[in-house]
């Protein structure tokens, strides 16, 4: 995979986690005004940020760790 697309799925997977938490703390926030908004709000967060968590852990080491190199 060349770098290039490595460094895109990090921006993705970055945006979508901090996306989800914002989505969580939004609708947690809400929750005193329409609760049913909030609960899909606070469930579609939680969805981004679990998206976001395996995009980046799908992403490959480029740099093999010391012990992997000899």
């Amino acid at each position: 995979m060349n770098p290039e697309a490595v460094k895109r799925r990090e921006y993705i997977g970055i945006l979508c986690f901090l996306g989800g938490i914002f989505l969580c703390i939004v609708g947690i926030a809400g929750f005193f005004l329409h609760w049913t908004a909030a609960l899909a709000i606070v469930i579609f967060g939680i969805a981004t940020g679990a998206g976001g968590i395996a995009t980046l852990s799908s992403i490959p080491d480029l740099i093999h760790t010391p012990d992997e190199s000899w």
